[in-house]
């Protein structure tokens, strides 16, 4: 090869080297963005379910307590049915005594 040959291939080299570096860096920089708006729409998403999982979370709390309360009204609901079926018992222990003397006098 001529002097000029290699001097023409050489600047031919140079110019292709810059061509490929400036298309990798333009593919590394649209890679970056791609990457950037990925992870950007993840994390809105991670945060739209965090979200939502917060609210399921009070919303089991609010509901625990509703059934707690409701729980504690039926315990006292309850009793109150006890302390009625022993007020009837002794109305009617006192019914039968009533009546007993009732037919005993006849």
């Amino acid at each position: 090869m001529t002097q000029v040959a290699q001097t023409t291939n050489a600047v031919l080299d140079q110019r292709l080297l810059k061509i490929v570096i400036g298309i990798l860096s333009a593919m590394v920089s649209i890679l970056i963005t791609i990457g950037t708006w990925h992870i950007n729409s993840q994390s809105t998403q991670i945060g739209s379910l965090t979200v939502a999982v917060n609210e399921s979370v009070i919303q089991q709390r609010e509901l625990f307590i509703k059934l707690e309360n409701f729980e504690r009204h039926l315990m006292r609901s309850d009793r109150s049915i006890q302390a009625l079926e022993a007020r009837v018992n002794s109305l009617e222990i006192r019914f039968e005594r009533i009546d007993e003397k009732v037919s005993g006098k006849i």
